[in-house]
């Protein structure tokens, strides 16, 4: 087996395409060959350990390698920058998992082909570039940003797809025919600034496609520059983020909706310990933001909810269903306020509970007006004996019962005179 393994190492070194395989659950390089040493510029006995995610230019590129693994298990043809000693690479990845050594890894087969785009003639740089990306690639002249600026020479079909256009239709025009009312004036200057100083530029804008309709893209753009230095290209790969936009838009919105809402709301863990609360239950408790973090909502227990409350939420939770009910609870400053409060449990896609919603609101206010109401309707306001109303009340649930009960009973009337005399 050691023969075997020496073999199969010796077998990775010897291949002229860089090699790194790194831990599937530490993200570290396990082994790297000779030509990742070549590639990178670490040498060997340091690439161990370390995480390969800092040679990339986009980390988020290499975080949507790791997500297509996961789901997939292999990665094919992914171009990708890297950024090596502050120097621009591109290489065309091959990316899967494997079992190394006993343990589950991910192995990259990169091949450097930052030469081949200096170096080979206008249509082989297209099949290279565009033959298996997934991105929207464009390729321009690299004339000045001013006036007529850089030109479309090459789009690939993931273009196509995105924006409508073919390339027939983009063949000679500027990338401007992309912008529009909703392209962000900071963003284009930035853009603008980037390429008047041969720089390279990452920004995230919006686009148009040819039916009008807007899209978010992740626009990285790169000068190429020929074996003499001069610039002769631009390379821009674009990435369709307009689901993760609007997944964080709607986020945000949700966010902003629960901060700013007139509910107290409070959300924990599975094991019930206080994630997130938001500013009214802040204003309403009197506990700031850094207080409760991380503590459990027992610690608003006043000792005044009925034991049974508690039994028939948790019975209510533990079986994944949401609970409604009233609580009293204890402020920081050792007030007491009563609460109407509707929990409710979040559920993964494998069924288990990750977390505890809970809003509730104040209903002090209410609860006083209430038992004000009551006393005024059965309690006489004078001598703050019951009334008649209150006889009548019990009276008529006595009778009730006793209907019920098939049970009978006697009313006794006493007078107290006496009580009369004082009032008159």
């Amino acid at each position: 087996m050691p023969n075997s393994l020496n073999n199969a190492r010796k077998l990775l070194d010897s291949s002229p395409s860089a090699i790194c395989i790194s831990s599937k659950s530490t993200g570290n390089v396990l082994f790297a060959n000779q030509g990742f040493y070549e590639l990178s510029g670490v040498s060997l006995d340091q690439a161990i350990g370390i995480d390969p995610r800092q040679f990339y230019a986009n980390q988020k590129d290499y975080e949507d390698i790791l997500e297509c693994l996961k789901k997939d298990g292999a990665v094919i043809g992914k171009l990708s920058k890297l950024s090596i000693q502050k120097e621009i690479k591109w290489v065309n990845g091959t990316y899967r998992e494997v079992d190394f050594e006993g343990q589950f890894a991910h192995v990259a087969w990169l091949y450097d082909i930052t030469q081949q785009l200096l170096d080979r003639s206008q249509s082989d740089l297209l099949a290279t570039l565009a033959a298996r990306s997934k991105d929207a690639v464009m390729i321009t002249s690299a004339g000045s940003i001013e006036s007529p600026g850089p030109r479309f020479i090459y789009v690939n079909e993931a273009f196509e797809r995105l924006t409508g256009y073919s390339q027939d239709e983009v063949f000679g025009n500027s990338p401007r025919m992309l912008q529009g009312p909703k392209s962000a004036p900071v963003t284009l200057r930035k853009i603008h600034d980037a390429i008047s100083q041969w720089k390279p530029v990452c920004v995230e804008v919006i686009n148009y496609a040819k039916d009008g309709s807007e899209f978010w893209v992740e626009l990285d753009i790169t000068p190429v520059a020929d074996a003499s230095g001069c610039y002769t290209h631009w390379i821009s790969v674009q990435r369709d983020i307009t689901k993760r936009k609007a997944a964080t838009e709607k986020i945000r919105k949700l966010s902003l909706a629960v901060e700013q809402s007139m509910a107290g709301v409070i959300l924990t863990d599975a094991h019930g310990n206080i994630e997130y609360v938001n500013a009214e239950f802040v204003r309403n408790s009197g506990y700031s933001r850094e207080e409760v973090i991380g503590l459990n909502p027992r610690l608003l227990q006043s000792g005044k909810t009925p034991p049974e409350t508690f039994q028939s939420m948790w019975s209510a939770l533990s079986q994944g269903q949401s609970w409604q009910g009233e609580l009293i609870n204890r402020r920081k400053d050792g007030s007491e306020y009563a609460v109407l409060i509707l929990i409710s449990p979040l559920i993964s896609d494998d069924g288990n509970i990750t977390h505890y919603v809970a809003t509730q609101v104040d209903v002090t206010d209410k609860k006083v007006a209430e038992d004000r109401i009551q006393r005024l309707a059965f309690y006489d306001q004078l001598t703050n004996l019951p009334n008649r109303s209150l006889l009548v009340n019990h009276l008529e649930r006595a009778l009730l019962l006793s209907n019920r009960n098939k049970r009978f009973g006697g009313l006794l009337f006493m007078a107290d005179s006496s009580l009369k005399c004082n009032f008159d």
